[in-house]
């Protein structure tokens, strides 16, 4: 039986969030590398060794760590790899069950698209001014908008 359009687009979701978390992969190990080696050459500095911290690493740690999160999850989500409420509902009649697993998944839809939204509209604005300012500072240098970009398009695959 030749698979239908829906189960050939599911198979290229499919295998472009697998790609994807292993982007997130990658952003795990350089995320643990430099907080890492910033550790060391910040004990290294302070024994007296002529040697400083990497610059900015807590920022450019927290925007891989955006990358880490959204773009894993969406894959684990579509390994239904998290638990979530069944464990409570297992026990409930097949009615009850199917009710709350619509209701929840209707939940879940709004709370994911206003988060989507929310972030694309941001990102707009991040990426015409190219700065966020956090503490009335601004954060980096380095554009940003890129990570917020992935932060919207992990919210909208969920």
């Amino acid at each position: 039986m030749k698979p239908s359009a829906f189960d050939r687009v599911d198979a290229v979701v499919y295998k472009v969030l697998k790609w994807i978390s292993y982007g997130a992969i990658v952003f795990l190990a350089l995320m643990m590398l430099l907080a890492f080696f910033n550790v060391v050459l910040e004990k290294l500095h302070k024994i007296g060794v002529p040697v400083s911290g990497i610059a900015d690493t807590q920022n450019w740690i927290k925007y891989m760590n955006i990358c880490v999160v959204y773009l894993g999850t969406a894959f684990v989500t579509l390994e239904r790899g998290h638990s979530g409420l069944d464990l409570l509902t297992r026990r409930y009649p097949v009615i009850v069950q199917r009710i709350l697993s619509g209701l929840a998944y209707f939940c879940g839809f709004v709370v994911i698209s206003l988060i989507t939204y929310i972030g694309y509209v941001k990102v707009l604005s991040v990426q015409i001014t190219n700065n966020v300012k956090i503490n009335e500072t601004i954060a980096t240098s380095f554009p940003q908008w890129p990570f917020g970009l992935i932060y919207v398009v992990g919210m909208g695959l969920l």
